[in-house]
């Protein structure tokens, strides 16, 4: 409970793209504050050779972010709750691409085939 006045409300999270800050003026019991936040979900992408070997130096693009996978094989993304295009490129492997729905946190294995 608190006072009438002005007030400012924060809410953040990990799962933000950004602190949300809003100043509110309270001048009547029972006053509802909405705010709304875009919501960022991990995704990880493995990139692996047919055979199971982790590539690294891969370059893996979801929708308008690109990352360039480590000795892990590991491409790490956060990213809006959306569909994407999923495209993972490497030289002397055949490029791979599909449709990738993010709805949560993910984690998903590309196995790409040596040229």
């Amino acid at each position: 409970y608190v006072k009438r006045g002005t007030y400012t409300v924060t809410a953040e999270s990990d799962k933000f793209q950004s602190k949300l800050t809003r100043t509110i003026t309270v001048n009547s019991s029972g006053q509802t504050v909405k705010m709304t936040a875009e919501i960022l979900e991990n995704v990880k992408i493995y990139v692996t050779s047919t055979t199971g070997a982790k590539i690294s130096g891969a370059t893996v693009t979801l929708g308008s972010q690109t990352v360039t996978t480590g000795a892990d094989g590991l491409a790490e993304f956060n990213i809006k709750r959306q569909s994407y295009t999923l495209r993972v490129t490497c030289s002397g492997y055949q490029s791979y691409t599909e449709s990738f729905l993010v709805e949560q946190e993910t984690q998903k294995r590309v196995q790409i085939k040596n040229v």
